[in-house]
């Protein structure tokens, strides 16, 4: 009886349940010293979950609600991580020193040892949640679901211009990393070969998130200068601002 159940489980769940899996086992391994890509790694099982049920499954709140949380209690983490590897930090090392220690201080007070086991123990029960949902989505409807994202997400990109906001960036950036999971999904899962597309969406989404990770790393380093007054501040905020600047007109020119 347990095969057969299992043997009816849709390639969707199938699909969540090993992403929040994945993420189940990360978890633990994150700690202060850790390589900053188990992470990452735990992030991205995170943010696959959260985008494939945004997308097919929206009146699942609840689940979309606690995948929140967890991505918002590791978004400074993980910001922090980017910026400690950021090439032109290189050239300031007093605030290089600054970005390291903040790391240290933010996972103490908002990504502790004990709150990461605690969203072990959630998502364990999250696991067992998504098995037990039922989804009727046919191949078809998944397929034109995912489709109907990218062609969405490439129109929005072709009328990006010097109006355009650094929020409405990131909004698309978002959009572009929702599609792509789906894409993924379909390809993982056999439904469709979709690796053109993957590659395209790849491509807009790590572009777009240069800006973004260019705006974080500016908010970051003024914080940081707010409380370590240096003579690296100025030439460091300056220098990032003038790579945002190209950055957007890169933007604009590709679109």
């Amino acid at each position: 009886m347990g095969y057969n159940n299992q043997m009816k489980v849709s390639p969707l769940i199938k699909y969540l349940s090993f992403q929040i899996y994945t993420a189940m086992l990360l978890a633990p391994v994150i700690s202060k010293k850790s390589d900053p890509e188990i992470l990452h790694k735990f992030r991205v099982s995170i943010r696959r979950t959260r985008s494939l049920i945004a997308l097919y499954m929206p009146e699942q709140y609840a689940f979309l609600d606690v995948l929140r949380q967890m991505i918002q209690q590791t978004n400074a983490l993980r910001e922090l991580d980017v910026l400690s590897q950021e090439k032109e930090l290189t050239h300031y090392p007093h605030l290089q020193r600054e970005v390291i220690k903040q790391r240290k201080r933010v996972f103490m007070e908002g990504t502790s040892t004990k709150r990461l086991l605690h969203i072990s123990d959630i998502l364990n029960r999250l696991y067992d949640d998504i098995l037990g949902t039922k989804n009727d989505i046919d191949a078809a409807q998944l397929i034109a679901t995912a489709e109907t994202s990218y062609s969405s997400n490439m129109n929005c990109y072709r009328t990006i211009n010097k109006k355009t906001t650094e929020n409405q960036l990131h909004q698309l950036r978002i959009g572009f990393k929702i599609t792509r999971y789906a894409l993924e999904f379909l390809t993982e899962s056999g439904l469709k070969d979709e690796k053109n597309k993957i590659n395209r969406c790849k491509d807009r989404q790590e572009s777009l998130g240069d800006v973004q990770d260019t705006v974080t790393q500016i908010l970051w380093i003024k914080q940081i200068c707010k409380e370590n007054h240096s003579n690296e501040c100025k030439p460091c905020i300056r220098s990032l601002k003038a790579r945002l600047k190209e950055l957007r007109k890169n933007e604009r020119h590709r679109s």
